[in-house]
C-alpha cells in the first residue's frame, strides 16, 4: 500500500475518498456510524419498500407507515395493521381470533369527547347513537332507550316462563307466555288509564288493517275488520256480528233454542236479568226483564213507570198496555181476530172523533149485574138497563 493510499484513512474515518463497487470495507471500521449491536440512530431513518416506505421521523417521535405499508405480527403475518389512504384496518388474516384484552375498560370514541361504545370492566356494555346512550346491559338483562325495530323477535327461556314488561311513568303492563297458569296479559296501571290494542291501517305490514285472534292454530275466535264488522266465533263458527245499525246473532244449532241469553247469577229476591233500551242521556229507558220471584217476562219503562208482565206459564199480562197514539191502533184485525175478550167492565169511548150515524161522540161503560147488563153514559150521567130476552 502506498503512502498516499494510507493517508486517506484516519481513525476509521474515510476522508474524501471514492470507494469503488468492488472495494471491500471491514464492517468493524463503520460500526459507529451504523451500529450492529447496541448504539442508536441519531436522525431520521427510512426503510424503503417496493411500493410504500416506513420512516422513523425524529422530529415527530413517530414510526410512520406510508399508505398501504403494513405492520405485520406473527410468523405467518397473521395480524395486519394497515392504512389504505382512506380507511384504517386491524385484521386477523390467519385462522385464529382477534382478541382485545385490558385490565380495565375499553372505550370507543369519536375524538376525545363523543362516545361510540363502552365496555366497562365488571359492568355494562353501552352502545351510543350520536353520543346518546341507546343500549346497555345490566345484571338482569338489557335496557334499551328509544324504539326497537326488528324483523322477528324471539324470547326463549329454558324454564318455560316468559315475560315481557312494558313500563311507563304511571303504570306497568306485563305480557307473560308459558306461565304455570297459561298465557295472559296483565295490565297494571292506574284506574283512570285505558288498555288499547291498535292497528294502523296506513302502516306497511298489511293493506287490510284487520285484527284476528285465533286459537288452536287457525280456529277463529275474534275478528275485527277495519271499517267493518266485529265478529265473535264459537268453535270456529261465527255466532255474533256487528253492523252499522244492529247486532246480529246467528243461531243455527240443529233445532235447539237460539238467540241472546241474559243471566243474573245473583239469587237474591230482588235480582233480575234485564235488557235495557235507553236514550243517550239515560233520562228515559225501556226494559225487558225477568223477575227472580215469579219468573215472569216484564216490559217496563223508566224506574217508576208502568210495568207490563207476561207470565210464561199462564200466558198472563199484568199491567196496562197503551197504544202510542189515540184512536190509531187495533186489537186484532179483520183476518186475525181474538177468540174471546174477558173483561170486568167494557169501556167504550170515541171522544175526539164522531160516529157514522149522527156525527156525535159518546163515552159509555157496560157493567154486569146479577141478571142484567147496565149501560152508563158518562157524558150525561144517565144509567140504562139492557132489555134482555131469555132464550134458554
Amino acid at each position: 500500500m502506498s503512502q498516499t493510499e494510507v493517508q486517506l484513512i484516519k481513525d476509521a474515518v474515510i476522508v474524501n475518498a471514492d470507494v469503488s463497487n468492488s472495494a471491500a470495507i471491514d464492517v468493524s471500521k463503520i460500526s459507529g456510524v451504523m451500529p450492529l449491536a447496541g448504539g442508536s440512530f441519531t436522525d431520521d431513518v427510512t426503510f424503503t419498500g417496493a411500493s410504500a416506505n416506513i420512516v422513523f421521523d425524529k422530529s415527530d417521535n413517530a414510526l410512520e407507515f406510508a399508505d398501504n405499508a403494513k405492520a405485520t405480527f406473527g410468523t405467518g403475518g397473521d395480524l395486519e395493521i394497515t392504512h389504505g389512504g382512506s380507511n384504517s384496518a386491524i385484521a386477523e388474516v390467519g385462522t385464529g381470533n382477534l382478541e382485545i384484552k385490558t385490565n380495565s375498560s375499553i372505550l370507543l370514541q369519536k375524538g376525545d369527547s363523543e362516545f361510540l361504545a363502552k365496555f366497562i370492566s365488571d359492568g355494562a356494555v353501552e352502545l351510543y347513537h350520536d353520543n346518546s346512550k341507546r343500549f346497555e346491559t345490566t345484571s338482569a338483562g338489557i335496557d334499551v332507550t328509544g324504539r326497537v325495530t326488528a324483523d322477528d323477535l324471539t324470547i326463549e327461556n329454558s324454564s318455560g316462563n316468559l315475560s315481557a314488561f312494558f313500563t311507563a311513568t304511571n303504570g306497568l303492563g306485563t305480557l307473560e307466555v308459558g306461565g304455570s297458569t297459561g298465557a295472559f296479559i296483565d295490565l297494571k296501571t292506574p284506574a283512570s288509564d285505558d288498555f288499547d290494542i291498535r292497528f294502523d291501517a296506513s302502516g306497511t305490514m298489511t293493506s287490510k288493517g284487520n285484527i284476528q285472534l285465533n286459537v288452536n292454530g287457525n280456529e277463529s275466535g275474534v275478528h275485527v275488520t277495519a271499517n267493518g264488522a266485529v265478529s265473535l266465533f264459537h268453535d270456529n263458527v261465527k255466532t255474533v256480528e256487528t253492523s252499522s245499525s244492529h247486532l246480529l246473532v246467528f243461531a243455527d244449532n240443529s233445532g235447539n233454542h237460539g238467540g241472546i241469553k241474559v243471566r243474573n247469577t245473583n239469587t237474591g229476591n230482588s235480582s233480575r236479568a234485564e235488557i235495557r233500551l235507553e236514550s243517550e242521556n239515560a233520562a228515559s229507558f225501556a226494559t225487558i226483564f225477568c223477575d227472580h220471584q215469579n219468573t215472569n217476562l216484564r216490559l217496563g219503562y223508566n224506574s217508576t213507570g208502568t210495568t207490563v208482565a207476561i207470565d210464561g206459564n199462564a200466558d198472563m199480562i199484568t199491567g196496562t198496555i197503551i197504544p202510542n197514539a189515540d184512536n190509531s191502533k187495533n186489537l186484532g184485525s179483520a183476518s186475525f181476530r181474538w177468540a174471546n175478550i174477558f173483561t170486568t167492565d167494557l169501556k167504550l169511548s170515541n171522544e175526539g172523533s164522531q160516529n157514522d150515524v149522527d156525527g156525535t161522540w159518546g163515552n159509555y161503560t157496560i157493567q154486569e149485574g146479577h141478571e142484567d147488563l147496565f149501560l152508563i153514559n158518562h157524558r150525561t150521567g144517565k144509567k140504562f138497563k139492557f132489555n134482555l130476552t131469555e132464550v134458554a
